[in-house]
């Protein structure tokens, strides 16, 4: 069974990337309210990412998630 997840705080990517490895996780979405952070995050990956720029109060956070997702 694949749990799907999502990865608050993600910073780079670490913490998603060891549940990844187990075989177990999916990541279906990452939110990172770093810019710099979240654009490393994006560069790293190997598949297209899409992100969503988003407002809240006077904060702006970052919302990643894979173009395609196997279900």
């Amino acid at each position: 069974m694949i749990y799907k997840t999502i990865d608050l705080c993600a910073g780079i990517g670490g913490i998603r990337r060891g549940f990844e490895l187990t075989g177990s996780f999916q990541n279906v979405q990452s939110a990172e309210i770093d810019e710099s952070a979240a654009k490393t995050l994006v560069a790293k990956e190997r598949e297209v990412m899409h992100i969503i720029i988003a407002s809240a109060s006077d904060n702006v956070f970052f919302i990643i998630f894979p173009l395609s997702l196997n279900q």
